[in-house]
């Protein structure tokens, strides 16, 4: 019975070591990168890793166009630019390169907010001067009350004379763009676009479109 024991332990023994031999060493796990494809936004980081290496391995990482996507000796990646590029990892001593596809897109830009300052205007008068060639004449000039009503001439670009408006306004700000818009008590509606100068719209400037020219124009705050 002990003899049988031996017998069946030993067979044991050399079926393990028969197992062993007989796995290919092509089936050991190869270097590898933890990613083939990234991509990114502007202004973002990831890492790369290179799984499988030997322990001494020697890693050199590149990109092919750093002005898109640059690469640390670490392989932490941070996306510069919007388009393509290649990061590579080179194992010396496995003689092997490794590589990820890398797309960079651009950062979106959040739409500016708009916002009401139709109160930010009350008590406030402009007077808006165009000029031309050397030549100065009035475009503007508007009186807001603080009870929600406008009262002033704008320039008419058909006939180069002040017209007069008045009525109720309201007054928008997107990003640097004011939109005032007043509505006379008739219901005609009349838009002026202005843009913001001094953020304490002290100073705001406007274009007008005389005879197929663009002419642009200067409003200041009147404080007398």
């Amino acid at each position: 019975m002990k003899n049988y024991k031996k017998i069946l332990c030993g067979a044991l023994a050399a079926a393990m070591v028969l197992t062993t031999a007989a796995i290919p060493a092509s089936a050991a796990a190869k270097p590898a990168l933890n990613k083939t494809k990234l991509t990114m936004t502007v202004g973002d980081t990831a890492t790369l890793k290179v799984k499988n290496a030997a322990k001494k391995e020697k890693i050199t990482w590149a990109s092919k166009k750093k002005t898109v996507a640059a690469v640390s000796s670490k392989g932490k990646v941070t996306a510069k630019k919007a388009g393509k590029t290649v990061v590579s990892a080179t194992l010396k001593k496995a003689g092997k390169t490794l590589k990820c596809n890398v797309t960079v897109k651009a950062a979106e830009t959040p739409a500016p907010q708009t916002q009401d300052i139709t109160a930010l205007l009350a008590g406030k008068s402009y007077k808006g001067t165009a000029e031309a060639m050397g030549t100065q004449m009035d475009a503007l000039k508007l009186t807001f009350g603080t009870d929600g009503t406008v009262t002033g001439e704008m320039l008419d670009t058909e006939t180069l004379a002040m017209k007069q408006i008045g009525g109720t306004y309201t007054a928008t700000l997107e990003g640097k763009t004011v939109t005032v818009t007043v509505t006379a008590p008739d219901g005609t509606v009349v838009t002026e676009t202005l843009t913001v100068v001094k953020d304490d719209y002290s100073e705001l400037s406007a274009t007008k479109n005389v005879m197929g020219m663009d002419i642009p124009v200067t409003v200041v705050e009147v404080t007398e």
